[in-house]
Protein backbone atom coordinates (compact mmCIF):
# COMPACT_ATOMS: atom_id res chain seq x y z
CA UNK A 1 0.00 0.00 0.00
CA UNK A 2 1.20 3.48 -1.13
CA UNK A 3 1.11 6.05 1.07
CA UNK A 4 1.11 9.73 -0.44
CA UNK A 5 0.79 12.98 1.78
CA UNK A 6 -1.51 15.30 2.08
CA UNK A 7 -2.02 18.08 -0.14
CA UNK A 8 -1.98 21.67 1.61
CA UNK A 9 -3.95 23.93 -0.14
CA UNK A 10 -2.20 26.60 -2.02
CA UNK A 11 -2.57 29.95 -0.15
CA UNK A 12 -0.13 31.91 -2.18
CA UNK A 13 -1.94 34.61 -3.70
CA UNK A 14 -2.09 34.13 -7.53
CA UNK A 15 -0.76 37.32 -9.47
CA UNK A 16 -2.93 38.36 -11.90
CA UNK A 17 -2.28 38.04 -15.83
CA UNK A 18 -2.14 41.29 -17.30
CA UNK A 19 -4.95 41.99 -19.70
CA UNK A 20 -4.52 41.99 -23.00
CA UNK A 21 -5.59 44.40 -25.23
CA UNK A 22 -8.77 44.04 -26.99
CA UNK A 23 -8.83 43.56 -30.88
CA UNK A 24 -10.63 47.11 -31.19
CA UNK A 25 -8.29 49.41 -29.08
CA UNK A 26 -5.43 47.88 -31.41
CA UNK A 27 -7.44 48.66 -34.09
CA UNK A 28 -7.96 52.33 -32.56
CA UNK A 29 -6.44 54.97 -35.02
CA UNK A 30 -5.14 57.16 -32.52
CA UNK A 31 -2.82 60.08 -33.87
CA UNK A 32 -0.07 59.04 -32.41
CA UNK A 33 -0.47 55.23 -33.59
CA UNK A 34 -1.05 56.96 -37.13
CA UNK A 35 1.85 59.34 -37.03
CA UNK A 36 4.12 56.19 -36.34
CA UNK A 37 2.76 54.01 -38.84
CA UNK A 38 3.65 57.04 -41.26
CA UNK A 39 6.91 57.05 -40.26
CA UNK A 40 7.55 53.68 -40.49
CA UNK A 41 6.32 53.90 -43.82
CA UNK A 42 9.45 56.40 -44.70
CA UNK A 43 11.83 54.49 -43.26
CA UNK A 44 10.93 51.41 -44.68
CA UNK A 45 11.01 52.53 -47.90
CA UNK A 46 7.17 52.55 -48.53
CA UNK A 47 7.06 49.04 -47.76
CA UNK A 48 4.11 48.99 -46.11
CA UNK A 49 3.65 44.74 -44.34
CA UNK A 50 7.42 46.27 -42.59
CA UNK A 51 6.09 49.67 -41.54
CA UNK A 52 2.71 47.89 -40.60
CA UNK A 53 4.65 44.93 -38.78
CA UNK A 54 6.73 48.15 -37.02
CA UNK A 55 3.75 49.47 -35.58
CA UNK A 56 2.41 45.85 -34.52
CA UNK A 57 -0.67 46.42 -36.98
CA UNK A 58 -2.36 44.47 -39.56
CA UNK A 59 -2.39 45.90 -43.02
CA UNK A 60 -6.10 44.99 -43.12
CA UNK A 61 -6.15 47.72 -40.08
CA UNK A 62 -4.11 50.00 -42.06
CA UNK A 63 -5.75 50.40 -45.41
CA UNK A 64 -8.90 50.89 -43.29
CA UNK A 65 -7.34 53.82 -41.64
CA UNK A 66 -6.81 54.97 -45.12
CA UNK A 67 -10.37 54.13 -46.46
CA UNK A 68 -11.97 55.43 -43.03
CA UNK A 69 -9.71 58.88 -43.62
CA UNK A 70 -9.55 60.92 -47.03
CA UNK A 71 -6.81 63.47 -44.83
CA UNK A 72 -4.95 60.21 -43.22
CA UNK A 73 -4.79 58.92 -47.11
CA UNK A 74 -3.31 61.97 -48.41
CA UNK A 75 -0.69 61.52 -45.72
CA UNK A 76 -0.29 58.20 -46.67
CA UNK A 77 0.14 58.81 -50.21
CA UNK A 78 2.81 61.33 -49.38
CA UNK A 79 4.87 59.01 -46.98
CA UNK A 80 5.00 56.26 -49.90
CA UNK A 81 6.75 58.59 -51.79
CA UNK A 82 9.13 59.82 -49.12
CA UNK A 83 9.41 56.28 -48.52
CA UNK A 84 10.48 55.74 -52.43
CA UNK A 85 12.85 58.88 -52.33
CA UNK A 86 14.58 57.28 -49.51
CA UNK A 87 14.68 54.31 -51.24
CA UNK A 88 16.00 55.87 -54.14
CA UNK A 89 18.76 57.53 -52.12
CA UNK A 90 19.50 54.54 -50.53
CA UNK A 91 20.28 52.60 -54.24
CA UNK A 92 22.25 55.93 -55.88
CA UNK A 93 24.48 55.80 -52.64
CA UNK A 94 24.81 52.01 -53.20
CA UNK A 95 25.58 52.53 -57.03
CA UNK A 96 27.88 55.83 -56.99
CA UNK A 97 29.14 55.60 -53.33
CA UNK A 98 29.70 51.76 -52.66
CA UNK A 99 29.13 49.69 -49.56
CA UNK A 100 32.07 47.96 -47.63
CA UNK A 101 32.37 43.89 -47.79
CA UNK A 102 34.50 42.70 -45.41
CA UNK A 103 37.05 40.57 -46.66
CA UNK A 104 38.25 37.21 -44.64
CA UNK A 105 41.42 34.65 -44.57
CA UNK A 106 41.17 31.67 -42.85
CA UNK A 107 38.27 32.59 -41.09
CA UNK A 108 39.64 36.20 -39.63
CA UNK A 109 38.46 39.36 -41.21
CA UNK A 110 41.46 41.43 -43.13
CA UNK A 111 39.86 44.01 -44.58
CA UNK A 112 37.71 45.72 -46.45
CA UNK A 113 36.80 45.35 -50.08
CA UNK A 114 34.19 48.61 -51.34
CA UNK A 115 32.13 47.55 -53.91
CA UNK A 116 29.81 49.39 -56.45
CA UNK A 117 26.26 48.33 -58.33
CA UNK A 118 26.64 49.12 -62.00
CA UNK A 119 23.19 47.63 -62.41
CA UNK A 120 21.62 50.19 -59.82
CA UNK A 121 23.53 52.59 -61.94
CA UNK A 122 21.83 51.58 -65.25
CA UNK A 123 18.52 51.48 -63.80
CA UNK A 124 18.94 54.94 -62.35
CA UNK A 125 19.86 56.13 -65.53
CA UNK A 126 17.14 54.22 -66.96
CA UNK A 127 14.85 56.27 -64.57
CA UNK A 128 16.38 59.51 -65.18
CA UNK A 129 16.85 59.23 -68.71
CA UNK A 130 14.13 57.14 -70.22
CA UNK A 131 14.79 58.19 -73.89
CA UNK A 132 17.74 57.86 -74.06
CA UNK A 133 18.25 55.05 -72.13
CA UNK A 134 15.15 52.91 -72.11
CA UNK A 135 14.78 49.11 -73.74
CA UNK A 136 14.10 49.42 -77.73
CA UNK A 137 12.77 46.73 -78.95
CA UNK A 138 11.21 46.83 -82.82
CA UNK A 139 9.18 44.22 -85.10
CA UNK A 140 9.17 44.91 -88.27
CA UNK A 141 6.73 42.54 -90.36
CA UNK A 142 6.01 42.46 -93.76
CA UNK A 143 2.30 41.30 -93.25
CA UNK A 144 0.10 43.93 -95.41
CA UNK A 145 -3.78 43.42 -95.96
CA UNK A 146 -5.41 40.40 -94.75
CA UNK A 147 -3.98 38.28 -92.17
CA UNK A 148 -5.98 35.40 -93.25
CA UNK A 149 -4.88 35.70 -96.65
CA UNK A 150 -1.25 35.58 -95.90
CA UNK A 151 -1.41 32.64 -93.54
CA UNK A 152 -3.36 30.66 -96.20
CA UNK A 153 -0.36 31.48 -98.61
CA UNK A 154 1.93 30.56 -96.13
CA UNK A 155 0.43 27.04 -95.38
CA UNK A 156 0.57 27.08 -99.37
CA UNK A 157 4.03 27.42 -99.49
CA UNK A 158 4.83 24.64 -96.68
CA UNK A 159 2.92 22.07 -98.22
CA UNK A 160 4.38 22.92 -101.86
CA UNK A 161 8.02 22.37 -100.32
Amino acid sequence: MKVTPEKKPDTRRKKKAPEKPSIASLRKATPERRAALLTALVTTGGNISRACKAVDITRMTAYRWVDEDPAFAKEWERAKAWGAEELEDEMRRRAFEGSDRPVFHLGVQCGTIREYSDTLGIFLLKGAMPDKYRERAEIKHGVTGDLSEAMSEARERAKAQ
